[in-house]
């Protein structure tokens, strides 16, 4: 027995291993504890972290914010899924692991929901704050105007300068590449953000974010420069496949569903009352909350019906949702405003959508049924599926298989659909005689033979430019 001597008491005490009345060290015992403790803050873990994380970031002291960092959606359900499209076992509609997957991502959502917060600061406390913070780096946000590298920014793609500014993890820094015109772009900015707000205010829009801005003009070198600081959202993936998942899992529970409701109506009203135009996902995403929208560029805008319905492909709010979502679309657009859309053709609008969505249904259950469990396995294709085909066309047709399959193998496909771009110079026999022989061949005779196989689904020739293949 090991026996401990405290220097300091007044009497020297042997420190002896206690038991309890069973004879067990109390040592012992709290090991035991300590390492159950350890294995159930392990599993509890990242549901905790969704709830916390998801509190905003805002607090009665602004200067906290600091330090605060983007916000990813779910660490129990990161974009949900790796793989979108698995097998399935027969006479089961869905992998009971996948469904609990779902589950539990639905269970984390509703509880957000139930403990939603929206600390959200005031127009006159976030220009305070960004005039604090940014005091003492005008030169650095002038640079950043001005074009001039800055390490540790990270820019984003955009046709105006848009980019994080080292020691600013709350803000995002906008202004207009052309100086002649950065004065008028920025107020026009921040004017679209207030206007915008007062929107969501006066119709208790509160499903809808809009980020504060406040506007900096900075000198450099005499030259004046003028910038956006814009309040940095908790964005949740700003893909449009992690928009869509979201919408998925969504609408696929039922808890959820009146939740995705109330957002889509909220937004067909501000879409109304703004004319907010150029509906990516990306201009419009999921924020932290999982529950709410964010509305981080205001800067297009035109008829709701063009906005909504087709303004152009895959930027119009349909684009984005499931077959579930188009009547509440519809419904809140002939409420919201009945005679812009009494002698609208709903039908027509919504039926590109409609076809997308059926193409992924038949998609999928093909895939499912050729044991196709990642977006990346290949087109598997026996010589004899060429039979029929002209030595010439056959020739073009394996070229063409080829191509698909080292573009799948790349991770080349477009967002969640299994879908590659092939371009027409890839087409073999490029530069030969028989090139336009080739292509014309391509289109009129391998793709729709390549179609009735089941091995494609879907093609949109850009004519010129290549083709979108959904294989």
């Amino acid at each position: 027995m090991t026996v401990n001597i405290n220097l300091t008491d007044k009497q020297a005490t042997p420190n002896v291993d206690p038991k309890n009345e069973s004879g067990i060290s109390w040592k012992k015992v709290g090991a035991v504890a300590l390492s159950s403790f350890i294995v159930l803050a392990a599993i509890a873990a990242p549901f905790l972290f969704y709830s916390a994380a998801f509190v905003s970031p805002w607090s009665a002291n602004l200067a906290d914010t600091k330090e605060a960092q983007v916000i990813k959606f779910c660490n129990e359900c990161p974009s949900y899924s790796d793989r979108d499209i698995q097998l399935l076992p027969e006479n089961r509609p869905v992998l009971l692991e996948k469904t609990q997957f779902q589950d539990r991502c639905g269970d984390l959502i509703l509880k957000n929901e139930q403990e939603r917060q929206r600390i959200i600061p005031e127009q006159k406390e976030w220009e305070s704050f960004v005039a604090e913070q940014t005091a003492d780096h005008r030169s650095m946000i002038a640079d950043f105007a001005s074009m001039v590298p800055i390490d540790g920014a990270r820019e984003f793609e955009s046709g105006d300068l848009v980019a994080e500014l080292p020691g600013f993890p709350n803000m995002i820094f906008k202004a207009e590449r052309s100086r002649t015109d950065q004065e008028g772009y920025a107020r026009a900015r921040c004017d679209q953000n207030r206007e915008a707000l007062q929107i969501c205010q006066e119709n208790h829009l509160d499903r809808l974010r809009v980020p504060r801005t406040a506007l900096l003009q900075v000198e450099r070198r005499g030259e004046t420069f003028w910038v956006v600081a814009e309040e940095k959202l908790p964005i949740i993936g700003a893909k449009f496949k992690d928009f869509r998942k979201h919408v998925r899992i969504m609408n696929r529970d039922l808890r959820l569903q009146p939740i995705m409701d109330d957002m889509l109506h909220q937004l067909v009203i501000f879409i109304h009352r703004f004319s907010l135009c150029d509906l990516k996902a990306n201009n419009i995403p999921f924020l932290g909350s999982g529950v709410e929208f964010g509305l981080v560029d205001l800067s297009i805008r035109g008829k709701p019906a063009t906005c909504i319905y087709n303004f152009q492909a895959r930027h119009s709010l349909v684009d984005f949702f499931e077959e579930r979502n188009l009547p509440m679309i519809r419904d809140t657009a002939m409420q919201t405003d009945p005679a812009l859309w009494k002698e609208f053709d709903f039908a027509s609008a919504e039926l590109p959508r409609r076809q997308e969505l059926n193409r992924r249904k038949v998609q999928e259950k093909s895939l499912l049924e050729r044991g196709i469990v990642r977006s990346t396995d290949p087109i598997h294709i026996e010589k004899s599926l060429f039979d029929g085909l002209s030595p010439f066309d056959r020739e073009v047709a394996e070229d063409f298989v080829q191509k698909l399959n080292a573009k799948l193998a790349e991770g080349e496909f477009r967002d969640e659909d299994r879908a590659v771009n092939i371009k027409e110079t890839e087409i073999k026999f490029l530069g030969t005689m028989k090139y336009n022989d080739a292509l014309h061949a391509v289109r009129e005779r391998i793709i729709p033979h390549l179609r009735d196989l089941g091995l494609i689904f879907d093609v949109i020739d850009y004519g010129g430019h290549g083709f979108t293949i959904y294989c």
